[in-house]
């Protein structure tokens, strides 16, 4: 089990994804985003996505959890509430 510390830019999770290998995760709890509730799947907001070009990563919903794979941010992966992926197709320079 991980704990992710919202108020922290990056977590270290210590689990280090193998490719060729497929993962189950379940991620609970949410947070506010001033006063809009949210939780690992993010949210949209038509007023808010006309800055979507200001995200760390622009195709992720607001707040939305993401994972990176050995802290390369151009290695990234959409993560939701509860989700299965492998990385066999995973593709990092």
């Amino acid at each position: 089990m991980a704990t992710i510390k919202s108020s922290q830019k990056r977590n270290d999770t210590g689990v280090d994804p193998i490719k060729g290998h497929t993962y189950n995760y379940q991620a609970t709890g949410q947070w506010k985003d001033w006063f809009i509730p949210s939780d690992a799947d993010g949210f949209s907001n038509f007023l808010m996505d006309l800055f979507s070009w200001t995200k760390r990563t622009p195709s992720a919903k607001w707040f939305q959890l993401i994972g990176v794979v050995e802290m390369k941010i151009n290695c990234f992966f959409k993560m939701f509430c509860q989700k299965q992926f492998s990385t066999l197709f995973m593709l990092c320079p």
